[in-house]
């Protein structure tokens, strides 16, 4: 038999009809997807889960009342989260934790006897009891250390630990030098407790933050234990602290420890020559010939701090001769009577300063300031130049500009 052309056309078009006929409708197909893909996934799974409940149930059941305590542990930290961050007060926190420790433990434990088929009170008074003085033992005992932390208790028992090895390593500088690992740990250890003593009082709103977030910038700047040697001037700079708050801290963040003593001694003063500059990268010896230097470091007392302004600052200069009005040394301070002025800046004795002029430093200046040394046994001065103020050097007094008055 032979075949044509056109009966394999007629083949060919039987077999896609009867594949046609064959093909199952689409929403056939998305139930067999369905079946396969979801449902015998989760038939085969249902046996496993069941089994790792009941052995975890089982887990729990061998272990009551450790379990018990876990809960009780863990709502009282619960707690004193709430509290130390300022959510609620601690005896409402308290009440809540015993309470919410004991209803849980009390329902899982009903829940278990349920389960393998106990007389519903089995065991349920034991173990609310763990449940309840663990949350009452934790969340009294995080809750206190936590407010103690936050009042500066725990701070000074750290303090006067680092202050005791302190005065021992005056005394025994050697056997000090064995235990420098030793004592540069307890620094850190003063340094965490501050750390954490800001943290809980920034989370419950203590008006004093200001105050420790100074304190734990002076402890970073001091780098020995204890607080002997910046406690002086951590007092002296609560008052401006006061009136300024964290810009303080952030001065001395900026300017270190000279920054701090600066700010301790002058206050206000220092506060808006500082707040107006940035620290300058030059010493005396970079603008002032060698002839002049001692004689400007001695007008100093202590190392003076160098400062480019980042905006114009007001100054004054105090004179009597005319041909002096302009010059190198300035303060802030426009009121201060001849009497004082020539005192407390330690002027020459044929400076009267009977007169006054105000000048503008132009933003971007660099100059030097900090606080006019004791001049009352130079010759040129006399007994009345006991120094002590705030002084301003400018090493190209041709910056100065006139005020311009208004």
């Amino acid at each position: 038999m032979s075949w044509k052309k056109g009966d394999y056309e007629q083949l060919e078009r039987a077999e896609e009809i009867a594949r046609q006929s064959s093909k199952k409708p689409w929403w056939q197909q998305a139930g067999e997807w369905v079946q396969q893909k979801i449902v015998q996934p989760v038939q085969q799974a249902v046996p496993k889960i069941q089994a790792h409940l009941d052995n975890g149930l089982r887990w729990i059941d061998q272990h009551q009342p450790q379990t018990a305590l876990a809960v009780g542990v863990g709502v009282g930290l619960a707690a004193a989260a709430i509290v130390l961050t300022g959510g609620l007060a601690a005896p409402v926190a308290m009440g809540l934790a015993i309470g919410v420790a004991g209803l849980t433990v009390g329902g899982g434990t009903v829940g278990l006897n349920a389960y393998f088929g106990r007389p519903l009170g089995t065991n349920v008074l034991r173990n609310v009891g763990y449940a309840v003085g663990a949350a009452a033992l934790t969340s009294g005992v995080f809750i206190g250390a936590g407010l103690l932390v936050q009042h500066g208790v725990v701070q000074q028992g750290l303090y006067a630990v680092g202050n005791m090895a302190t005065r021992l390593c005056v005394t025994y500088p050697v056997g000090c030098a064995r235990v420098g690992d030793a004592l540069e740990l307890w620094d850190k250890v003063e340094d965490i407790g501050l750390q954490a003593k800001l943290a809980i009082q920034r989370a419950r709103g203590d008006p004093r933050v200001a105050e420790t977030a100074l304190e734990l910038q002076l402890e970073q700047l001091d780098n020995t234990p204890g607080n002997t040697t910046f406690r002086e001037i951590q007092e002296s700079l609560l008052t401006l602290v006061g009136r300024h708050g964290d810009d303080v801290t952030r001065l001395v963040e900026r300017f270190g420890m000279e920054g701090a003593e600066l700010l301790a001694k002058h206050e206000d003063e220092a506060f808006e020559t500082l707040s107006h500059s940035v620290p300058a990268s030059v010493s005396l010896e970079d603008v002032v010939p060698e002839k002049y230097l001692d004689e400007i470091r001695d007008a100093f007392d202590g190392e003076p701090i160098p400062i480019t302004l980042q905006e114009d600052l007001t100054v004054t200069r105090y004179w009597s001769d005319p041909e002096r009005k302009v010059g190198r040394w300035v303060t802030l301070r426009p009121d201060l009577h001849p009497e004082k002025a020539r005192s407390i800046l330690a002027l020459p004795n044929d400076n009267l300063a009977t007169n006054s002029s105000r000048f503008v430093i132009p933003k971007g200046s660099t100059v030097f300031v900090g606080t006019a040394a004791p001049q009352v046994d130079k010759s040129w001065a006399g007994h009345y130049a006991t120094g002590g103020g705030l002084q301003i050097y400018i090493p190209d007094p041709a910056v100065l500009l006139p005020e311009i008055a208004h």
